[in-house]
């Protein structure tokens, strides 16, 4: 991460969002934003905090604001930069627990394993905190809830919204995808992959929603119910936004072009004056050379190279510089 750390303003990498403000387009530039996240909130956000909420906001604005200066992010899109952050912290916070609190059972050996980057008092502190009988009842709920999840999706690194975006790319009329063909490319069984669900029971109803879309009919009807969030089958989003706002320009751009593009014009428009100028000078000298054949003067000292309709190589034509073998020419 020391490049991204060290990326200048006019090196930014542009960032492509969607209308719901969730990131697509290059693989390679949306995981090494998420990684350049997660080792933001590793290396500033102390775990301490009981929640994302309690996170000073002063030094969340300061992150976004670290990031926003190494990526080109548009606005809809920093709502899910500021959800991807706390989730990053969660999932850290998650992962020191499992690997340094629950794997050992006592607080002397916690310490003695205690993960070299968490200040000893902060640890001390996290100690307390998980011990709390009412943190490990409500440890123990969302614990409960996560193995009540029976179809957890089988993507791996890639997200629900680069499923749909990619889906779309593949469409004939490029049309969104239905959430049943969502659900059904998002829990597709990989071999030689073990699942801690029944994917005998998932295989089955993916099968059957499978059959129903070849058929071309509806089949967002068979999808699972239980509770599920609202974005499920979306993922993480942003702020959602109109098309049209997506694709627009820049104002900063627009601007920077348009006066590239007026320089241009003027320069273009000088170089056009400049070669008349210097064609109706050639023009004059070479007139007075042939009326006063003992006058002797170079073209090139009062015009730059140009082309005349007796030198299609750009040669200046003085009497002295003629070819061999025409009027006035040296042999």
């Amino acid at each position: 991460m020391l490049k991204v750390h060290g990326r200048s303003s006019n090196e930014k990498l542009v960032v492509t969002f969607n209308k719901c403000g969730q990131p697509i387009g290059d693989k390679k530039i949306r995981y090494e934003l998420s990684n350049f996240m997660g080792t933001l909130v590793k290396d500033h956000v102390s775990l301490t905090h009981v929640n994302w909420h309690l996170v000073p906001q002063e030094l969340k604005n300061k992150m976004l604001q670290y990031i926003l200066d190494r990526y080109d992010i548009p606005e809809h899109g920093q709502k899910w930069i500021n959800k991807t952050l706390n989730s990053s912290w969660r999932v850290h916070k998650s992962r020191v627990k499992k690997d340094h609190y629950t794997k050992y059972d006592t607080d002397e050996k916690r310490i003695e394993n205690r993960p070299p980057e968490i200040p000893l008092d902060d640890f001390k502190i996290l100690l307390k905190y998980w011990a709390d009988e009412g943190v490990q009842s409500l440890a123990e709920d969302n614990t409960a809830r996560r193995h009540s999840y029976v179809d957890p999706h089988t993507l791996g690194r890639k997200t629900l919204a680069e499923l749909k975006d990619e889906l779309k790319s593949k469409d004939p009329n490029l049309a969104s995808p239905s959430q049943a063909k969502i659900y059904v490319k998002s829990r597709k069984h990989k071999k030689g992959h073990k699942y801690k669900s029944n994917r005998k029971a998932i295989n089955k109803r993916i099968d059957s929603i499978d059959e129903m879309l070849k058929e071309g009919n509806d089949a967002d009807v068979m999808l699972p119910g239980g509770k599920h969030g609202a974005d499920w089958l979306v993922g993480r989003k942003g702020t959602a936004v109109a098309l049209e706002k997506i694709h627009a320009i820049p104002e900063p751009y627009v601007d920077e072009l348009t006066a590239k593009i007026t320089q241009n014009l003027e320069n273009e428009m000088e170089a056009k004056v400049n070669r008349k100028v210097q064609e109706n000078m050639a023009w004059l000298l070479k007139k007075l050379g042939e009326a006063n054949p003992s006058m002797k003067f170079d073209i090139g000292d009062f015009c730059a190279t140009f082309s005349s309709d007796q030198d299609e190589n750009g040669t200046p034509i003085t009497p002295a510089t003629q070819t061999p073998g025409t009027q006035g020419g040296t042999s």
